[in-house]
Order: C-alpha cells, then sequence, then structure tokens
C-alpha cells in the first residue's frame, strides 16, 4: 500500500483538524485578559502604606459581593500627590474632577454560583489571599486572577476545612 500526496494531504489536514477540536476546551477555559486604568500598586498600598484589603474593597465584611474602589475611597489619600508616578497623577487627577476610575473585575464567577465574601472573610476567617493569590506584592495589577477559581479549587477547601459540600451550598 502506498500514500499517495492526496493521502497524505488528507492525514496532514485530519491531524490539524483534530488538534484544533481538542484546543478548543483550553481556549474557552483560559481567562481574559484585563487591562487596567492605571498601573496600581498593591505592593505600596499594603506593605508600605499599612492598608487593609478592605479599606479599599469595602464590602467583603458586610456584603456577599465585594466591590472595586471608588474616587471617593481613593479620596481618602489622593487628594494630592504622595509620589511622583503617572499612575498617581492619574488618580489624583480622577479625583480632583470626581470621575470613577473604571476597574475591570478580573475574578468572575459564573451566575450559578453562589458565593459571599462575607461567608467566606468573616464567618470562615480566610484571608483575601487564599482566593486572590499573593496581591500585595504586585507592583502592577495582575491581568488575569492568581487562582484559578475552579470548583474543584473550592471543593478542596471546603473538604479540607470540613464545611458543606453540597451542591446547592454554592450553585444556585
Amino acid at each position: 500500500m502506498g500514500f499517495n500526496n492526496k493521502t497524505i494531504n488528507q492525514f496532514v489536514f485530519d491531524l490539524l483538524r483534530l488538534g484544533i477540536i481538542l484546543m478548543i476546551p483550553l481556549a474557552c477555559k483560559a481567562p481574559k485578559v484585563k487591562n487596567q486604568p492605571v498601573v496600581y500598586n498593591h505592593s505600596i498600598h499594603i506593605n508600605d502604606v499599612g492598608l487593609e484589603c478592605v479599606e479599599c474593597h469595602v464590602g467583603v465584611e458586610n456584603r456577599a459581593r465585594a466591590t472595586l474602589p471608588t474616587v471617593e475611597i481613593c479620596e481618602t489619600c489622593h487628594t494630592e500627590m504622595n509620589g511622583d508616578t503617572e499612575a498617581e497623577l492619574f488618580v489624583v487627577n480622577a479625583v480632583e474632577n470626581n470621575e470613577e476610575i473604571v476597574w475591570e473585575r478580573i475574578y468572575e464567577l459564573p451566575d450559578h454560583v453562589y458565593f459571599s465574601h462575607r461567608r467566606h472573610i468573616v464567618l470562615g476567617k480566610i484571608g483575601c489571599s487564599q482566593c486572590h493569590g499573593d496581591i500585595q506584592d504586585f507592583e502592577t495589577p495582575p491581568l488575569i486572577p492568581l487562582i484559578a477559581l475552579t470548583m474543584e479549587f473550592c471543593m478542596d477547601c471546603h473538604e479540607e476545612r470540613k464545611v458543606n459540600n453540597d451542591c446547592l451550598a454554592c450553585h444556585r
């Protein structure tokens, strides 16, 4: 049995098609890259200034969903320049002009998943880095989640802490 150009071409085409089909699930699971409007330095705010996550991300202790910082929160410290970076100038200008900084949320859960920050932070006493990684060491905003919040990740955490792992606890 000999191979001709048509057989080889068909084989190569089928191999490429199979590769593309196998890559689709990986492409669908890849997080979207998010660019923030300003180069926010978590390290300066947390490690140098001493802020806690909850001071800018209000609501984590009393709401299901955490918030992204509003210009009013930035105004607490940034009515004038504290340093000399372009990022800080951007924030000071936003505060002066009362213009919201439109942050991009990088952690997004599917609509059918119920997650309460309050329940995890206050009742479960879980630190932010458990799910958000070592964000306090970042000098630039992460483009994608530092930790993939998959069902397996959550179930492993629930199992370690011996808390409810029933489907209806998180899926609504």
